[in-house]
């Protein structure tokens, strides 16, 4: 079975290219690419399905809606880069803060703006290297370390933090929103 052409076909292009840096950063640590492929080849398909009825069985959603929340969760990056197109000059400064392995910083990238990743995962930012470099878009990445934010005053026209915020501590957040605006830019969205 060839993973990518399937997963391109559901989801498109760009989440084809994350498969192939996943799959790229997985070898880097040593794992063999047959290895790799054997188990998701035994075990993707059914492990998925379980997973895909259990969330059926959770959320009690139709078909039709569990498509959409599927769609929007492994797709979301089109609605933002859309979004952004429509709203922010294409001129502008992002920072996507919490970028994990770079899907929506490339999708912007590749629109046209300079974009900055930056999260405290080293090895997710090693995927976004990777899959910036398949998408052939530019992106500059950085590791945050203890909070410390490697940046200028004032250098990002917009700051957005996409399905990250939640994963910092409650009593950090609000912090982190404020200083965000004062200290790294104009705008910032957190969803």
């Amino acid at each position: 079975m060839d993973f990518k052409d399937v997963i391109v076909d559901v989801f498109g292009e760009a989440r084809g290219a994350l498969f192939e840096a996943e799959i790229q950063h997985l070898i880097g640590r040593g794992y063999s690419e047959e290895d790799l492929h054997a188990f998701l080849e035994k075990f993707a398909l059914s492990t998925g399905i379980f997973f895909t009825l259990s969330m059926f069985r959770r959320a009690n959603l139709t078909v039709k809606d569990m498509r959409r929340s599927l769609d929007f969760l492994f797709n979301s990056f089109p609605i933002l880069e859309a979004e952004f197109s429509k709203y922010i000059p294409q001129s502008s400064r992002i920072l996507d803060f919490g970028c994990g392995r770079g899907l929506v910083s490339c999708s912007l990238a590749l629109k046209g703006f300079e974009v900055h990743g930056a999260d405290t995962s080293g090895e997710a930012l090693d995927v976004a290297e990777g899959l910036a470099h398949r998408l052939q878009c530019r992106v500059t990445f950085h590791l945050v370390k203890d909070g410390e934010f490697p940046f200028k005053d004032r250098y990002f026209d917009v700051i957005f933090s996409h399905w990250a915020f939640h994963e910092i501590q409650e009593y950090v957040q609000p912090m982190i929103a404020t200083d965000s605006v004062e200290y790294l830019g104009t705008k910032a969205t957190f969803s």
